[in-house]
């Protein structure tokens, strides 16, 4: 490490921040304990140490979000035990219903994708494993696995998964990342181990044999019957350690163009050709490598417009000693690092980042971002580089213009091994809450405690073209005084975890008078007027919106 990057990491970790509310607090979690392999420090494999993802979706279509989570193998010899269901009553309280509502999945599950893939107006779950993966039919509140994936499940061990319309005809296409092969040379790493830095530790991923990444063409046939078509792995290039995930507009043609985090490996920008023909721009589009232009150890992803350019741009996090990276995105699938300007690189070094989100927390109109932290090797306390197993989550406070500060007071948690991480409104006030997988425990439920503020909350329903998911989707706020803030909707993100599509626009009271422009995947739009505190949703051709009127205080801020 450089001597100005200690400078700067000591400088951000050491600044002193005025004592604030926290943004979320932990509520009641259900009852649910991650369960991939060996309790503690006891792991040995780098099967052991991902953990599992969550999923926000509506189960029974009640408008409130509720919660899947991946369960593992705890190698001890008993098998991979069940993943759960829980219904959200909309107050915070979570009921299992993994048996009542039908699902028997005793599968490695490492994550899981959320999407309407039969178009019957449900959602519907993609779950992907070390071993075989499950499509799971949401059948009335039912949820049906579907034999064989309905052509979509492989024996690798699959990551992140992403649900969205890769080839414009409105069906939902599935991309599935694939980490690495469990064979006769992963036995021999693994019981070999490997160094990191001079400290014994688990073998992987350099040395393993990588493995390709899967496409799937929807072949939804008009009696309902699912069917997923293969695409020949030349479509999307070379075999990669492929943890992250997500899919975005990210050269302005009106089509789905896949991001994909790799371990150890560049980072791909798959720019989307047209009939799920893909070409990796990464490297010319400035987001294959870090600014020393070195590979670096991708976890999770998201996207989204930071700096109020109207243009999204692009988060990755990475592995421990190193930072995570932020790429500005400048437009045209073209892309500069600004990790160290924006104030999002230097603080992150001693920290190992899995699942992220921006998130607008404080409701100020500006995306913040939020990190869930956790090592993967268990006896790093043990050795001289200065970090630990457990870490705090972490969040950065955007000034709007794409600068950020850490902000310590975030959360009112206890460090902990954090994996995946969703965001989505689960009490129904309009504000974004958090929920977060963490490696042997029970998953973190964080409420938004600034519900206290104006917002404007929208969900969108694509017609045939766009897709009922509407992914690709951007959305204008134009202020009075001219100002302008954009959201999308973007595919996947985050890591092994699927959040909830809701767009969120925080507003100050000044903001009275402001318009909403949609943009559809079809390309088609619509203008119409904002109403501060309502939650809107808006069909694709059709004139009436359905309006909520959200929680509203005395006075605003």
């Amino acid at each position: 490490m450089t001597s100005w990057l200690a400078a700067c990491c000591v400088a951000w970790l050491c600044a002193p921040q005025a004592p604030t509310a926290p943004w979320f607090v932990e509520r009641p979690a259900p009852a649910f304990v991650d369960h991939h392999g060996r309790v503690g420090l006891a792991k040995r494999s780098i099967t052991e140490v991902n953990g599992g993802g969550v999923g926000l979706f509506d189960l029974e279509g009640d408008g409130d979000l509720d919660l899947f989570f991946a369960q593992g193998d705890p190698h001890d010899g008993s098998g991979p035990r069940p993943s759960q269901v829980f219904r959200n009553d909309g107050a915070f309280r979570f009921e299992d219903v993994t048996t009542a509502c039908g699902l028997d999945l005793a599968i490695d599950a490492c994550g899981v994708a959320v999407g309407d893939v039969d178009d019957d107006g449900d959602d519907d779950l993609y779950v992907t494993a070390i071993g075989d993966d499950a499509l799971l039919r949401n059948d009335g509140g039912k949820l049906v696995r579907v034999d064989g994936a309905a052509g979509a499940s492989d024996p690798l061990w699959s990551t992140s998964a992403c649900l969205c319309d890769l080839d414009g005809d409105g069906d939902l296409d599935l991309y599935v990342c694939n980490y690495l092969a469990l064979d006769e040379t992963a036995d021999s790493l693994t019981r070999a181990g490997a160094t990191f830095r001079g400290m014994p530790v688990l073998a992987g991923p350099l040395g393993f044999n990588a493995v390709p990444d899967r496409l799937y063409r929807n072949r939804l046939r008009e009696d309902g019957t699912l069917r997923f078509e293969p695409i020949d792995d030349a479509a999307i290039g070379p075999p990669a350690f492929a943890l992250g995930l997500l899919a975005l507009d990210a050269d302005g043609d009106r089509d789905l163009d896949l991001y994909v985090a790799n371990d150890s490996q560049p980072n791909q920008l798959l720019r989307n050709d047209g009939d799920l023909k893909f070409v990796d721009i990464g490297l010319e589009a400035g987001v294959a490598l870090g600014a020393a232009g070195n590979a670096q150890a991708g976890m999770g992803v998201a996207a989204g417009d930071l700096d109020g350019d109207r243009v999204d741009d692009l988060f990755v996090t990475n592995f421990s000693h190193d930072t995570n990276t932020l790429y500005r995105g400048l437009g045209g699938a073209a892309f500069k690092d600004t990790s160290r300007t924006s104030g999002l690189g230097p603080p992150s070094f001693a920290h190992l980042g899995f699942g992220c989100a921006f998130v607008d927390a404080d409701l100020d109109g500006a995306l913040d971002v939020v990190i869930a932290n956790g090592h993967v090797y268990p006896n790093v306390e043990a050795s001289a580089l200065q970090t630990s197993y457990r870490q705090p989550l972490t969040a950065f406070a955007n000034d709007g213009r794409g600068r950020f500060k850490p902000f310590g007071a975030a959360f009112a948690t206890e460090p902990c091994v954090g994996r995946g991480l969703a965001v989505g409104d689960l009490d129904g006030d309009g504000a974004q809450d958090l929920v977060v997988t963490r490696l042997d425990e029970a998953p973190l439920v964080l409420g938004n405690t600034n519900a206290t503020t104006a917002r404007i909350v929208l969900r969108l329903i694509g017609a045939v073209r766009s897709g009922r998911d509407a992914i690709g989707a951007r959305v204008t706020l134009e202020l009075e005084d001219g100002t302008r803030r954009v959201r999308s909707i973007v595919g996947g993100g985050s890591f092994q975890s699927a959040s909830a599509r809701e767009l969120v626009f925080g507003l100050c009271e000044s903001d009275a008078s402001a318009t909403l422009t949609v943009d559809w995947p079809s390309g088609a739009s619509r203008t119409l007027t904002a109403e501060p505190w309502t939650r809107s949703t808006l069909t694709e051709g059709v004139d009436a919106i359905e309006r909520v009127v959200l929680p509203r205080p005395g006075s605003l801020r």
